[in-house]
């Protein structure tokens, strides 16, 4: 037994410094030059990365103050917030970006916190966490105004929404590569799937939430479907969703939140599917209604639930604009919703009593604006499930970007411009409540 009982022990602690190695050489990777600048490590260098990726660069300005390393080490010195920009938008709207996560990969390097990009016809892989540098790593025939990118949750898979009227994609991680990008759309593991969209979730490997609608149209009906990408099948899951499509999120306890993205009334809502319904529904191949019994009333008028994301805190972040419909306007920021609130819904029966209450002085309910015009409609919201952060998105004043005055451009047009260069701004749980 006390065989047994070292050997036990001497595995955690092998694991233990395996940890601690594996966060020093990524934190290394995250600050080439190190904090102070003398650190030097063999040419060799991280797997992908050769000729003294370490020793060969200054230290960064970002690092050498101490709120990177705070970042990633955690601890009282986390900082509130820090930021760093996308690639250009060449074509559509948005630049859209998830983020790696404990997930290292002998052709791409240490990809832990690392964002995968989306814009035009490029896939790109950030250089490490905090940089402004990105790489190419794929390329499609077709031009993308992409929907989405995410990565699956054991970080093997990638799915690519390209957009309106286009198809979605879903490869393998193992064939990007920064020295020969593949071609995604013709390539011979990419997965290319016909469906309308305009989010998605990974439910696991296996299975896809996508929402899709009808538009334009009259009425704006959206549908979830849930897909098998190994099989290529899929079916409905959540049904007659009386407006636009919203995004999607699985939140801490894997209860499913989605709502309503545009109505001449509801524009804003969000609902909770529980999660055992959720899980009977996929495997079972059933669907609900969206106003059906299952689905249980989060919150109201919400900016437009366009973009919604779930920290490692339980904390549910919502990102998108209002519109004129509503009153009032709603534009510029992310809202976050703390995680009280899903797990009363979900213990009750879903009335509109036991929804989010905006009241001042509750703490359910806090917005967050990194754009200082307050003008945006293009915020968007990416859960970090690596760390203890959640990236906001959103595309900065054109006005300013071009040379003008501040915040003196149209209201909520921020995102209809080409040639922008999106910001990223985390925040972290403790800046938020």
């Amino acid at each position: 037994m006390t065989k047994d009982i070292k050997i036990k022990y001497n595995s955690l602690l092998i694991n233990e410094i395996q940890a601690s190695y594996s966060k020093i050489q990524d934190f290394l990777f995250w600050c080439p030059g190190g904090i102070g600048g003398g650190i030097s490590l063999p040419d060799e260098g991280v797997p992908g990365h050769s000729g003294g990726w370490y020793g060969s660069k200054p230290a960064e300005p970002n690092c050498m103050n101490g709120a990177f390393s705070a970042a990633f080490f955690g601890g009282d010195d986390t900082p509130e917030s820090i930021s760093f920009i996308l690639p250009e938008v060449e074509y559509g709207y948005f630049t859209h970006v998830d983020f790696f996560f404990e997930k290292t990969h002998a052709i791409l390097g240490v990809l832990d916190g690392r964002g995968l990009a989306v814009n035009g016809s490029t896939v790109y892989l950030q250089e490490s966490f905090g940089s402004d540098d990105w790489e190419v790593v794929a390329t499609t025939n077709t031009v993308m105004e992409p929907a989405f990118i995410h990565i699956s949750p054991s970080g093997d898979k990638i799915v690519i929404g390209e957009g309106w009227e286009q198809d979605v994609l879903v490869f393998p991680l193992s064939i990007l590569s920064a020295t020969g990008p593949p071609v995604l759309d013709t390539h011979p593991n990419t997965t290319v799937i016909p469906v309308n969209h305009y989010d998605a979730v990974w439910f696991n490997d296996q299975y896809l939430l996508v929402n899709g609608g009808l538009w334009p149209g009259s009425p704006y009906e959206s549908t979830i479907i849930c897909i098998d990408v190994d099989a290529v099948t899929g079916a409905a899951l959540i049904t007659d969703i009386p407006g636009a499509s919203s995004g999607l999120a699985f939140d801490s306890d894997g209860n499913l939140i989605t709502g309503i993205g545009y109505h001449s009334t509801r524009t804003g809502e969000l609902k909770l599917w529980n999660a055992v319904d959720i899980s009977d529904a996929i495997y079972n191949y059933t669907s609900y209604q969206y106003d059906g019994a299952e689905g249980k009333i989060l919150a109201e008028e919400v900016l437009s639930a366009a973009a919604l994301g779930i920290d490692y805190e339980g904390h549910l972040h919502v990102g998108g604009g209002q519109y004129e419909e509503q009153n009032p306007v709603e534009l510029g920021f992310a809202v976050f919703i703390h995680s009280d609130v899903s797990y009363r819904v979900n213990a009750n029966d879903g009335s509109l009593g036991f929804a989010l209450d905006k009241s001042p002085g509750i703490g359910e309910y806090k917005t967050m604006s990194p754009d200082d015009c307050m003008d945006d409609s293009a915020t968007f919201i990416v859960a970090n499930t690596w760390g203890e952060a959640v990236a906001v998105v959103w595309n900065p004043d054109e006005v300013a970007q071009l040379g003008g005055t501040p915040c003196t451009g149209v209201i909520g047009q921020d995102l209809w411009y080409t040639c922008v260069i999106p910001n990223v701004q985390f925040y972290y749980s403790a800046s938020i409540f």
